[in-house]
């Protein structure tokens, strides 16, 4: 009998590594970008969270527990941030953060989760760092050993071309007798456009509105390699426009795939233009989810495989992007809708290394922290968490950026 009841008990001891259930063992930091009102000026801030105490089950509450912030140049708001591994051995880790008028890296060096007191800003280690245009709706892309600063016009449905640049990792700088933007006007056609690089450090492009193209390069001879999408089953109208666009790694093959979407102002349904490439075959248009599941997705996480898609702040009439899905073999797979709003529309989203998505909530700064170490449509109530970032001002987050930490 008792040799059956210590049976059991083992049993019962291993049961929640058979559920999906997991503990987060690495230490890392949340870092969140936000932009204080101040009278008649703007105080953009970093600001630091041990993610030990954002995931589910660790008794966080409703308030996230900040450890520390990075106050920035003030009235230089910022738009995105970026975190780096570094690419020297023994070198510092990097944030990369792009504002309205610069950009930034910090080394990450020195941060902890029980820094007292918390380290204060390092320097700017960008040469020439300032932009010279509004890059208010810009982004950052990384790529092997380069970093790609995209500052577009501040419509997304304008023709005119974004500014571009390409910046050495180990050696980064904006003067633009070192490093001019790019010329892209063979793609001038072919605007809006949006770009990333890939495992080679190459310009990937998609094109909207009438020019549905994507392709490698800046320019578009007969030896570059471009796809024409308006022949595409699922493609959308001639009146949308990318926006967002990405490039993912499998790390174990070092095989790259393109992933974009497309918003159509004139729709006023929910649908999601997913567009898949291998950067050599023929590209592919995901079918659109049933207009049940309120999917309408706008961006992709920071992070992964997997594929995560959200819905963000609506453009020009049309409906409502709501809702956030895994995108898994070939379909989307979203949280049941008892355990996360699909009403939600999202400004930021990240997927640590610890299996978890952080995904910060449009106007405000409510986080949802999702365990994404169990399949997405099997996510249950206490696999997910909310929390007020900023409970004092409810300051909408801008960026979210996972820092892994070496302690």
């Amino acid at each position: 009998m008792r040799r059956h009841l210590w049976a059991l008990m083992v049993a019962l001891a291993i049961l929640p590594s058979c559920t999906g259930s997991k503990t987060n063992e690495i230490t890392a930091l949340l870092a969140v970008a936000v932009n204080i009102p101040t009278g008649t000026e703007v105080a953009p801030l970093l600001r630091f969270y041990d993610t030990a105490s954002l995931t589910p089950g660790s008794n966080a509450g409703t308030l996230a527990r900040k450890v520390g912030e990075w106050p920035l140049t003030a009235n230089d708001p910022i738009v995105a941030t970026l975190f780096q591994r570094s690419t020297v051995s023994g070198g510092p880790d990097q944030i990369w953060v792009l504002t309205k008028g610069n950009l930034i890296r910090l080394s990450v060096a020195g941060l902890a989760t029980n820094a007292n007191p918390f380290p204060p800003v390092p320097p700017n280690a960008v040469n020439s760092p300032a932009l010279g245009v509004d890059c208010s709706q810009g982004y950052l892309r990384q790529g092997v050993s380069s970093l790609l600063v995209v500052c577009p016009p501040p419509s997304p449905t304008s023709t005119a071309l974004p500014t571009v640049w390409k910046v050495d990792l180990n050696n980064p700088t904006l003067d633009p007798s070192a490093n001019p933007p790019l010329n892209l006007s063979a793609l001038s056609t072919l605007t809006p456009l949006r770009f990333a690089l890939d495992n080679q450090d190459r310009l990937v492009y998609l094109g909207g509105l009438g020019g549905l193209t994507i392709g490698i390069g800046t320019t578009r001879t007969t030896n570059d390699v471009f796809r024409d999408l308006t022949s595409l089953a699922g493609k959308p109208n001639p009146t949308a426009f990318p926006s967002d666009f990405i490039v993912q790694t499998n790390t174990a093959n070092n095989t790259a795939t393109a992933y974009g979407l497309y918003t159509d102002p004139t729709v006023t349904t929910a649908v999601t233009y997913l567009l898949t490439w291998d950067l050599s075959g023929t590209p592919a248009f995901v079918p659109t989810p049933d207009p049940t599941t309120s999917l309408s997705a706008r961006f992709f996480a920071v992070g992964g495989p997997p594929l995560v898609l959200l819905g963000g702040p609506t453009v020009g009439n049309s409906t409502p992007a709501t809702a956030l899905a895994r995108f898994a073999d070939g379909a989307y797979r979203l949280p049941p809708p008892n355990v996360l709003d699909r009403n939600l529309q999202y400004s930021s989203a990240v997927l640590g290394l610890d299996q978890y998505l952080y995904a910060a909530v449009a106007g405000g700064s409510t986080l949802w922290v999702l365990d994404f170490s169990v399949p997405t449509e099997n996510l249950a109530p206490n696999g997910r968490t909310s929390l007020f970032l900023d409970p004092t001002t409810n300051a909408p987050t801008v960026a979210l950026a996972y820092v892994p930490l070496t302690q």
